[in-house]
């Protein structure tokens, strides 16, 4: 009974996609998420990669009920998740060296990459600098760039509205690769995270306006001010970009120059960014917070603002104002 329970299940498509990136992502441990696709609201739950085989009943059925569900590995265990990915950035990534460990079609044409970086577990800013890295070069979403992002559970439907076919069902998530094997040039990509972090870590000059306006206010009378005036900058340097990495740019080019809050953050992209509205249908809130809240744990965030706190802290005790 048990080896015809054990054939059945392996004969669910749903099951084997499931089975086809566990193995490939190769953890002991895993986070599921299932959010609600229209609330925004997650729920996680820690399995075993058994225990994710055992429950995928209850997350189809849930999944059925206008719930996504999603997957990454409990803590940082050497993968690094890069999103929002197309076939020829998946093309770049194989011939620099940088093959991912499991590839997931996410939506018709769209894609997300685990790359397999290391057997060992790395340090939670070094894998999310070396996520940064590869998003950079090979387009992906700076947003999903760190350490311990979730990305889909292949076997289960998108349900996000915008996917819906003509027909008006989901498409569902698929596997399109499972090599499972650490990329080829993951020690380059370390060793040049590495010394990113090393550079953040050191003291300099911070990007933004004049020193006098650094504290307390961003430049502008309103935070949609704010966004617009560094908005204005990026787009000047890089010129257009995905919106969504606009808006990560922009929150870490004021918080890496202003101490302000993540509440100040969120305002800014709720006021500044371009068709927020129409871009994240149902999670707009989500979106927003998750944003804001990202910025203010990236690394090269932390430090730029611990040497404005201290340059802060000195110039009162110096008596100057700012």
């Amino acid at each position: 009974m048990g080896n015809q329970g054990a054939r059945t299940s392996e004969s669910d498509r749903t099951v084997r996609a499931v089975l086809t990136q566990l193995r490939a992502m190769s953890c002991e441990q895993y986070e599921i998420g299932v959010r609600d696709s229209v609330r925004g609201v997650m729920m996680t739950r820690t399995w075993s990669a058994a225990e994710v085989e055992q429950g995928v009943p209850w997350l189809k059925h849930v999944n059925a009920q206008n719930n996504d569900i999603y997957i990454r590995p409990a803590g940082s265990l050497g993968l690094i998740l890069v999103d929002d990915l197309v076939g020829p950035a998946l093309d770049r990534l194989r011939q620099d060296g940088l093959a991912p460990a499991v590839v997931i079609e996410t939506s018709p044409g769209n894609y997300q990459a685990w790359l397999r970086i290391s057997h060992e577990p790395l340090q939670p800013e070094l894998a999310s600098a070396a996520a940064r890295i590869v998003a950079e070069r090979f387009g992906g979403d700076a947003n999903s760039a760190d350490w311990r992002h979730f990305g889909r559970l292949a076997g289960f439907t998108n349900r996000k509205a915008k996917h819906a076919r003509g027909d008006r069902k989901q498409p569902y998530v698929l596997v399109h690769e499972a090599r499972g094997s650490v990329a080829e040039r993951a020690g380059e990509l370390l060793t040049e995270a590495e010394r990113r972090r090393q550079v953040a870590a050191q003291p300099g000059e911070t990007l933004g306006p004049p020193a006098s306006r650094t504290y307390g206010t961003a430049p502008g009378g309103t935070p949609g001010d704010a966004y617009a005036y560094y908005a204005a900058r990026i787009t000047a340097r890089h010129g257009a970009a995905d919106v969504s990495r606009l808006d990560w740019g922009v929150c870490k080019a004021i918080a890496c120059t202003t101490l302000v809050e993540q509440a100040y953050l969120e305002q800014a992209i709720r006021e500044g960014s371009p068709g927020l509205q129409e871009r994240k249908v149902g999670h707009v809130e989500d979106y927003i917070a998750r944003t804001a809240r990202k910025v203010l744990q990236d690394s090269d965030v932390v430090a730029a603002r611990e040497r404005l706190a201290q340059k802060l802290t000195a110039q009162q005790s110096s008596g100057l104002t700012v």
